[in-house]
């Protein structure tokens, strides 16, 4: 940066860790200062950059899951890329940023939203394998649509979608069953204990394909409990 120059925006979203007000707004004034020094002696690198705001206050006292930069002084630093290194470098937990170029704090984007989590590793770039991965997904999603009322041969179909052919693989139908039961205990006329049990068992498709054949029973289990009151 430089004086007279053009302008430059840094946009941060963070999440204070600190349980006392007079503790989170001291954080706030580090990363304040922070911000001012990195911004006017370490823009080198991003690694350079975001260790100087971080000093003495990132991790231990805060996390910063989004990050936006705007201006001549940032020239040349991806925005996908920073998102990735917050991860990386441990300044936060997850980041989000869509197939399209979308990005925003995880935050916002997951309040009051369900939610499926897909754990798995991702480091194979060939389409073959992320077409496989797209249709796993809608399958998975399908699954769970149907998982409440689904007793019979559950189809799952990995090539249904315009653009998701995936070489080798078929659709497959899957024998699924719901099973459960549960009780109440009475306290007095009108207050009882309510517990339930509830499970799904299907097994895994592989889509005809040997590279994901394990031949696993999958057993999902949804126990609860709670308070009868009656009037």
């Amino acid at each position: 940066m430089k004086p007279g120059g053009p302008p430059n925006d840094l946009l941060l979203h963070i999440n204070l860790l600190d349980a006392k007000n007079i503790l989170q707004q001291e954080a706030v004034g580090i990363l304040g200062v922070n911000i001012i020094f990195a911004a006017n002696y370490q823009l080198q690198t991003k690694e350079s950059f975001f260790e100087g705001l971080a000093q003495d206050v990132v991790r231990e006292r805060a996390e910063v899951d989004f990050v936006e930069l705007r201006g001549p002084a940032f020239s040349g630093w991806d925005q996908q890329t920073l998102l990735a290194y917050l991860v990386h470098a441990g300044y936060a937990e997850a980041v989000w940023f869509s197939a399209k170029g979308e990005v925003g704090p995880p935050s916002e984007l997951l309040h009051e939203r369900a939610v499926v989590l897909a754990p798995g590793y991702f480091g194979h770039v060939d389409d073959a394998h992320g077409q496989i991965h797209s249709r796993m997904m809608a399958a998975g999603i399908q699954e769970l649509r149907d998982e409440l009322g689904a007793t019979d041969a559950s189809p799952v179909d990995p090539t249904g979608d315009a653009g998701g052919f995936v070489p080798g693989a078929t659709t497959q139908a899957r024998a699924a069953f719901v099973y459960g039961g549960g009780v109440d205990w009475n306290l007095t006329q009108y207050l009882a204990i309510r517990a339930e049990y509830r499970g799904f068992v299907y097994e895994r498709p592989d889509f005809n394909l040997a590279a994901l054949h394990s031949g696993a029973v999958t057993n999902t289990a949804q126990p609860s409990a709670g308070i009868v009151f009656r009037f």
